[in-house]
């Protein structure tokens, strides 16, 4: 959330005040609670916290009383708001029960094998949030929308499951450098654990690796999933999609998959529009090399513009772009980036500040 959207929603809260109230939480310990756990501890239903600039050291554990609870950075902006662990053996956020939102922050140092934010059977939302130098990131349980986050330089970046039949909605986030040691494919994927129906749109997977057999993004079980318009690029993994069950259903459509392994064979359903480089064919594993010059599915350089520098964008003549498309199929945009450039330079460096200035730059 920017911070016209933060004002505006500040301003809304505000003339509703007679239903909740805002508490304002600061480093020194002078807003209207001395910390975040405080300030959860004075909520009522309904009620938001908002924290101003600074470094918090808390670890905010609610096993009970259930409400409906907002936290969020004050100026919208999660690099200004750093909330890490107290204690790194335990969760930054843990909540069960309740119905959560929290954006605008960033929450490392968690060494919890069951992620540093961490909310269960609940409706969450998390938006605006950078996960980052955690054993695990975000784990959600029961219904949700991860939105506009970034996850990075944890063993594993998300995970969220469900029994129910609501999907779980991942939208424009990122997952770089997140590096998972000794999983198996079957365990857990370095950037996302899916064990629920799920879209994921838009999102973005930079060098995540799995130091063992593996995936980027796991689908573990029969369950309905999109993974739609994302780019997978430069990634050290066995598949850059796996998935556990033949029972598996949804759609994987208009993706690149650059140097990233490859989508493996699921369960039976549509794969169309999507750009793989190079081929990445293993037999009985990798999605039937029959897909390929069929419904939209071509094995084609994206023409990145200059991976080396962490742009992602495509070339004017790249086979993402729409009317490009090799096989002449009506693809529409392939892939998180629009265009950047007309000629692709070929250059190598990492840097995490390149990627997210390039990143926020939204396609239109």
């Amino acid at each position: 959330m920017g911070r016209l959207g933060l004002s505006v929603y500040i301003l809304m809260v505000l003339t509703s005040a007679t239903y909740s109230h805002i508490w304002f939480v600061n480093p020194e310990g002078t807003g209207d609670a001395p910390t975040i756990d405080a300030a959860v501890d004075s909520c009522a239903s309904g009620d938001t916290i908002l924290v101003a600039p600074g470094t918090y050291h808390e670890n905010i554990l609610r096993l009970g009383n259930p409400r409906e609870l907002t936290i969020m950075g004050q100026t919208g902006d999660p690099e200004e708001v750093i909330v890490a662990a107290l204690n790194p053996a335990e969760p930054i956020l843990k909540f069960t029960e309740y119905n959560l939102s929290v954006s605008a922050i960033t929450v490392t140092g968690s060494d919890y094998s069951g992620g540093a934010l961490n909310s269960v059977g609940t409706s969450t939302t998390v938006s605006n949030i950078i996960a980052r130098n955690n054993r695990g990131g975000v784990a959600l349980t029961g219904t949700g929308q991860v939105r506009e986050c970034v996850f990075t330089d944890n063993d594993w970046g998300l995970y969220f499951s469900s029994s129910g039949v609501t999907d779980f909605l991942v939208e424009q986030c990122q997952f770089f450098g997140n590096t998972l040691i000794g999983s198996g494919a079957t365990d857990l994927g370095a950037a996302i654990t899916i064990n629920a129906p799920a879209t994921i749109r838009g999102c973005v997977f930079l060098r995540n690796s799995i130091v063992a057999e593996g995936s980027v993004c796991l689908v573990d079980g029969g369950f309905i999933v999109y993974i739609e318009n994302s780019t997978f690029a430069d990634n050290s993994a066995d598949f850059a999609v796996y998935f556990t069950s033949l029972n598996a259903n949804g759609m994987i459509a208009n993706n690149v998959f650059w140097e990233s392994g490859c989508p493996s064979n699921g369960g039976a359903f549509p794969v169309r529009c999507n750009v793989t480089w190079p081929e990445p064919f293993e037999e009985g594993e990798c999605f039937p090399e029959n897909w390929y010059g069929h419904h939209g599915n071509v094995i084609a350089d994206p023409l990145f513009c200059n991976p080396g520098a962490d742009d992602y964008h495509v070339a004017s003549t790249s086979p993402c772009l729409p009317g490009n498309h090799p096989d002449g199929s009506e693809c529409g945009q392939v892939g998180f980036y629009s265009q950047g450039c007309v000629t692709p330079v070929p250059t190598r460096t990492t840097s995490w500040g390149s990627i997210k200035s390039f990143y926020f730059q939204k396609v239109p």
